[in-house]
């Protein structure tokens, strides 16, 4: 039996949640944003940061002899837009807790640069908060599929069919999936929806056919965009396209079950990736992902576009990278995918059994506890 149940538990590894409860104090809720991403009856996280709520957990930490106080941004990683980090660092001034004491932990892979970066442009505030990334999002979707994978629907599923095995070959060159409308998914929407390619935009009401389990439907997937491998039925779209386009979400550099479903699908990628909260494409995001020990495919694509973060420039890249694979002859890219097959292959062991991500956080709050 787990240490612990915790709220918490479908977005941490056991392994976490363990030492989180030898070590730290989660700092509570009041919306229940962490137990769902229905925003009918959920709130963002920043509506629960209160001068009352961070003095119960300071108490509790100091009862429980415990080191930390961490605040779990569990879904989109808007931080920086809610300007969370003022907020704390008001309540800090408020309360006398001191910032070093506080945790933030977010799916944004560059919560750290951005946030160092703003707390040398300002002079008010004299300590740092530790902001740390983990990838709860690709957590959670990664229990879903050890369910599924040996569950519903039928051991296989997920299995990835090298090209000369296959008695079917695809039949389009792409996959992409667009949730949420905003300006960049417009762009990528208007560039790619003339084009053949498994296409689907939730914010215009737009899914592919038969792509949701009889768990939901068509109708609450446009509505709510909840999308996870307990509902999604996509294997045969990833069966019949070569590559995916994966529009990650906008609230900072985040991994999360978009990046996820090709993973486990064992389909390449490019990543379309823009950080909204400051104005520019999120970086650093496929570094990111081969720490964690995933294959990228600079065989497809040139990954420089990684570290582009202009708007324009990064546009621009995106659509030579997209348009030369577009127009390559079908069998040209079949020979580009077969010859990246173990890679998937790769990535769909990875995924399933993600551990370098729990291995890092740990080691980080180690370090502040040691320090």
């Amino acid at each position: 039996m787990d240490k612990i149940v915790h709220p918490y538990s479908e977005h941490f590894s056991n392994n976490v949640l363990n030492y989180i409860e030898d070590n730290a104090i989660i700092y509570e809720e009041i919306y229940g944003s962490h137990e769902t991403f229905n925003p009918e009856i959920s709130k963002p996280l920043k509506s629960s940061l209160n001068k009352d709520g961070l003095v119960s957990a300071y108490a509790k930490m100091a009862i429980e002899n415990k080191k930390f106080i961490l605040i779990v941004e569990v879904g989109e990683s808007n931080w920086f837009n809610y300007k969370n980090q003022i907020k704390i660092h008001e309540l800090s001034e408020q309360t006398g807790i001191t910032e070093d004491k506080i945790v933030y932990i977010t799916n944004d892979v560059m919560c750290d640069v951005v946030y160092d970066k703003w707390f040398t442009n300002q002079t008010k505030y004299k300590t740092k908060i530790n902001f740390i990334n983990y990838p709860c999002l690709l957590v959670g979707n990664k229990k879903d599929s050890r369910e599924i994978r040996w569950g519903e629907p039928s051991p296989g599923y997920f299995n990835i069919e090298k090209y000369q095995d296959r008695e079917v070959l695809p039949t389009k060159k792409f996959m992409c999936l667009i949730g949420h409308r905003t300006k960049q998914r417009d762009f990528l929407w208007n560039f790619l929806k003339d084009k053949s390619g498994h296409t689907s935009y939730l914010g215009r009401k737009i899914a592919l056919p038969n792509s949701v389990s009889w768990k939901t439907s068509e109708e609450s997937l446009i509505k709510f965009g909840n999308s996870d491998p307990s509902t999604d039925r996509l294997r045969n779209y990833y069966r019949d396209s070569y590559f995916s386009i994966v529009p990650e979400g906008e609230g900072g550099g985040q991994l999360s079950e978009k990046v996820h479903k090709p993973l486990l699908h064992g389909h390449p990628f490019i990543l379309f990736s823009y950080n909204d909260d400051i104005g520019e494409y999120a970086t650093g995001v496929l570094s990111r992902l081969k720490e964690w020990g995933f294959e990228t495919f600079p065989e497809l694509f040139d990954e420089s576009y990684d570290e582009i973060s202009d708007v324009d420039e990064r546009r621009n890249n995106f659509r030579q990278q997209i348009l030369r694979l577009y127009n390559m002859e079908t069998k040209e890219l079949q020979k580009l995918c077969e010859s990246v097959v173990e890679k998937c292959i790769h990535n769909q062991k990875t995924i399933l059994s993600l551990e370098i991500p729990d291995e890092q956080l740990i080691s980080k709050l180690e370090s502040l506890k040691n320090g």
